[in-house]
């Protein structure tokens, strides 16, 4: 039997992705009508979007390919450090990201965020969480409906484009930083970034 990859792989995180993104090309067709060959060509499937492959995706974001086994071994360790801060972490997020991005107000329920509900901060700690204590095989949170499938509808249906995912992993470390103070060293400060 072969193990599972340490790390996941761009392309297989680009296929989950891809799979969910059937359904709301209408919604993706409003920014870009270009067909995006780029990822047919990639997953061996046909596209289902209409951006552009040079506004789609995480290309030209400097993300790597994979993470380097060191920053595998740093989640897997502090893991268990975090989750029961994550809460905390997630609340500290979204007040901030919301005060500070309002027109990212729009994208979420009021009912269901601080201060009103914990709802979100709970479902984002939960998600945290998961893919933390998940590190070294993805492949459960991968699967068909699972929860990276529900995450991405979600966020197609909500017409999320990558930049935004800038504003959310700087206000994301922003919190991390803010709750958990001088236990986040440089070193393991740019494993979670990564």
């Amino acid at each position: 039997s072969s193990a599972p990859s340490v790390c996941p792989s761009r392309r297989q995180l680009l296929a989950a992705m891809n799979d969910c993104l059937a359904g709301v090309a209408p919604c993706l067709a409003r920014f870009v009508s270009t067909p995006v060959t780029a990822v047919a060509a990639l997953t061996g499937r046909a596209a289902h979007s209409t951006l552009d492959p040079k506004t789609r995706g995480s290309q030209g974001m400097g993300l790597p390919a994979q993470m380097k086994p060191e920053t595998v071994d740093t989640i897997a360790a502090t893991a268990p450090v975090v989750a029961p801060k994550a809460l905390d972490i997630t609340k500290t997020f979204y007040s901030g990201i919301l005060q500070d991005h309002s027109s990212l107000l729009a994208y979420f329920n009021p009912a269901h965020n601080v201060p009103i509900s914990e709802h979100q901060p709970q479902a984002l700690a939960g998600s945290v969480v998961a893919y933390a204590s998940n590190i070294r095989d993805l492949s459960p949170l991968l699967v068909p409906n699972g929860p990276v499938n529900a995450i991405c509808h979600r966020h197609c249906a909500l017409c999320i484009i990558p930049p935004q995912y800038v504003v959310v992993h700087d206000n994301l470390m922003a919190a991390i930083g803010k709750t958990l103070g001088s236990a986040v060293t440089p070193e393991i400060a740019a494993a979670w970034s990564e």
